[in-house]
């Protein structure tokens, strides 16, 4: 008989919890997210560095979904060299990725340099 950790580990895989876990940083408090779970966030950079097309995807789309809001920039920026590193893999992949690595990284880059501005009329 399987042990059931065995069995979890086996049946969810990263990609399944890097979407979980962004997600939930969206929902919830990126910093709070990224902090209590730093795996996640450096899962996160990991798929986005890794060969696999598959793993890219879902880390840019990511990357993404945290750079929508000010505190996920910030959590982001906080990584430093890591962070650096990802982004000139974004750079890449925009410039001479397959194509749906083009539109993912575009589409994360925009996500990450777009700053929402509230004007309240007086």
């Amino acid at each position: 008989m399987m042990h059931n950790s065995v069995f979890y580990s086996a049946a969810i895989s990263p990609v399944g919890l890097v979407k979980f876990f962004g997600n939930l940083a969206i929902a919830d408090s990126p910093q709070q997210v990224c902090e209590t779970y730093p795996v996640f966030q450096n899962k996160v950079f990991e798929m986005a560095l890794d060969p696999d097309p598959a793993m890219i995807g879902v880390a840019l789309d990511t990357l993404g979904l945290l750079g929508t809001t000010v505190e996920g920039k910030q959590v982001l920026q906080k990584t430093g060299e890591k962070f650096k590193a990802v982004l000139l893999r974004m750079s890449q992949l925009a410039g001479s990725g397959a194509t749906e690595l083009r539109v993912r990284s575009l589409d994360a880059i925009s996500q990450l340099l777009t700053l929402e501005v509230c004007v309240k009329k007086i």
